[in-house]
């Protein structure tokens, strides 16, 4: 199983730079999003996205130092301080996931997941439906 935080954003960047890269994460069987499972397993609305410094001090109850997360990671070599966030970031999942998992099996996880996301779906249309009758309505007045 591999696991990530808020990964599909970080997979569109990778699509763009890394096209090959993007075709090997179509190969794990079971990848789970710690920020939607958190959301999941504690039986919270899915529209309450949070950070991974809120959910780390929710679960772990730490705090989790973001300074090196909008640093320039192009330079090379890396700082020490960017490494240490770069591996504490990554641990935090680890363990995260192996507290986390218990309350919920990767099963029903993804049940849960796949009908979040077609309730979102849904409401989406349900919004553009009802813009589409209001611009209709604008454009008869």
């Amino acid at each position: 199983m591999a696991c990530g935080f808020s990964f599909g954003s970080d997979i569109a960047t990778f699509n763009e730079a890394m096209p090959r890269l993007c075709k090997s994460f179509q190969q794990v069987k079971q990848f789970l999003d710690l920020q939607t499972y958190f959301l999941f397993a504690k039986k919270q609305d899915t529209s309450m996205v949070q950070g991974l410094k809120k959910v780390v001090k929710a679960v772990l109850e730490k705090e989790l130092c973001k300074a090196e997360q909008t640093s320039n990671w192009e330079n090379r070599p890396l700082r020490l301080s960017q490494q240490h966030y770069a591996a504490l970031d990554a641990y935090s999942l680890v363990v995260m996931t192996k507290i986390l998992l218990p309350l919920m099996s990767f099963e029903e996880y993804e049940i849960a997941h796949e009908k979040d996301k077609k309730e979102r779906k849904e409401k989406k249309e349900q919004k553009k439906q009802a813009s589409d009758r209001v611009g209709k309505h604008d454009a008869e007045s």
